[in-house]
């Protein structure tokens, strides 16, 4: 039978540790979860990062500066 989960080590400070731990404990999660968790906003925020840099290239090559720019695009 095969895990569903695997192992992974890091090192953090001494400081982290404590956060680690407190933020976990304040969550009532474990510093697992907690890290899991880290990651998907990471990576959702790597995301949207994505978005609106498009969404701001998209902007300058139609000459967008304002929501009157929008809405005379859109009208």
């Amino acid at each position: 039978m095969s895990r569903s989960t695997s192992i992974l080590n890091i090192s953090v400070t001494p400081e982290e540790e404590t956060q680690i731990e407190e933020l976990a404990k304040s969550q009532s999660t474990s510093k697992s979860a907690l890290v899991r968790e880290a990651l998907r906003v990471y990576r959702l925020n790597k995301n949207l990062d994505v978005i609106r840099d498009i969404g701001n290239r998209t902007a300058t090559a139609m000459a967008i500066d304002s929501y009157e720019d929008i809405e005379r695009i859109a009208g």
